[in-house]
């Protein structure tokens, strides 16, 4: 990580075997999430790192994403009924479905939501986004825009 203040690079403390399936700032730290264990990683400003695992893991979880929304972190997980069916070519026509929790910084842990306050969350691969849908003509509240691993929407 580099610092301004410290004006140069600082290696942190992270088990050598993750596999961060997100990365994400918020209220000045550092989140991540291990794609295979699903902790979460956080990265103080002091460079202190600490992680949790959250109290309702899913083993039906496929892909994994932090998404800011206003002043809310949230993790967004794909499910799938089995591990094969995330890598198939009619991913569509197989039943999908995502799990919303907000992070509960107090507990250290996910607490599962059932809308996101107006929001539309965009998933994409490698990144997300949240905005109001009021701000965006066409859009429905409380919804989520996926752009798959194959390039379909």
């Amino acid at each position: 990580m580099y610092r301004s203040v410290d004006e140069r690079w600082t290696d942190l403390e992270i088990t050598p075997d993750s596999f961060f399936e997100g990365i994400v700032s918020f209220k000045g730290k550092f989140y991540a999430i291990d794609r295979h264990t699903g902790k979460t990683t956080v990265a103080e400003p002091t460079l202190e790192v600490n992680t949790f695992q959250r109290s309702r893991p899913c083993d039906k979880t496929r892909k994994r994403w932090l998404v800011t929304s206003r002043d809310k972190l949230l993790l967004v997980e794909m499910c799938t009924k089995n591990r094969y069916d995330f890598h198939i070519p009619n991913i569509r026509e197989k039943k999908i479905w995502f799990e919303i929790s907000e992070l509960d910084e107090e507990r250290n842990d996910w607490d599962q939501v059932e809308d996101v306050d107006g929001r539309v969350l965009f998933l994409e691969h490698h990144c997300s986004f949240s905005c109001l849908a009021s701000e965006i003509p066409g859009f429905r509240a409380n919804s989520i825009i996926f752009h798959g691993h194959l390039g379909r929407i």
